[in-house]
C-alpha cells in the first residue's frame, strides 16, 4: 500500500504494479540442496551456498559487486509460515539500483525452504521485508 515502494517497484525491470498487486517475470533460479543460484533477474551468481560461513561472499556476475554470507543460524528462530527455522542472512549492496532508491538487498535462505525472505533497504531510510513462498521443499 506504499506509493513510495510501489513506485520503486514499478521501475524495476521484470516487476509490474497493478494496483495493490505486485508481479515479478522473467527471473530464472536453480534451487538445489547445496544452494540458490540466479541465471536471469536479482544479479547473476550464487545467492547462498548452504556449507558455506559467515564472511563468504559470493560475486554478483560481472558487476564487482558481492553478496556476503552475514549470519547463519544454530538455532531455529526465524518464523516462517507458521515455522520456526534456521537460515541464513546474505547482504548484498546494490549501487546499481541507487538511482530505483534501492541501497541494499537481503536474502533469507533455507536448506529445506530455499530462498524464504527478501529484504530492500531503501535510499529514504526505510526498508520493506517480503516473504518468499515456494511450492516445494529440498526433503522431497
Amino acid at each position: 500500500t506504499n506509493a513510495a515502494i510501489r513506485n520503486i517497484l514499478a521501475n524495476v525491470p521484470g516487476i509490474t504494479v497493478s494496483g495493490e498487486t505486485v508481479t515479478a517475470t522473467g527471473f530464472q533460479f536453480k534451487q538445489t540442496v547445496e544452494g540458490i543460484e540466479s541465471y536471469v533477474g536479482m544479479g547473476p551468481g550464487i545467492i547462498v551456498k548452504y556449507e558455506s560461513n559467515v564472511g563468504d561472499t559470493y560475486p554478483v556476475g560481472s558487476t564487482g559487486r558481492v553478496r556476503t554470507v552475514v549470519s547463519k543460524s544454530t538455532a531455529d528462530e526465524y518464523f516462517y509460515g507458521g515455522l520456526l527455522i534456521k537460515v541464513m542472512q546474505i547482504d548484498e549492496p546494490t549501487p546499481g539500483l541507487k538511482s530505483l532508491g534501492v541501497n541494499k538487498m537481503t536474502y533469507w535462505a533455507n536448506h529445506r525452504f530455499g530462498l524464504v525472505g527478501v529484504k530492500y533497504d531503501f535510499t529514504d531510510g526505510t526498508s520493506i521485508k517480503l516473504p518468499v513462498y515456494c511450492s516445494t521443499d529440498n526433503s522431497k
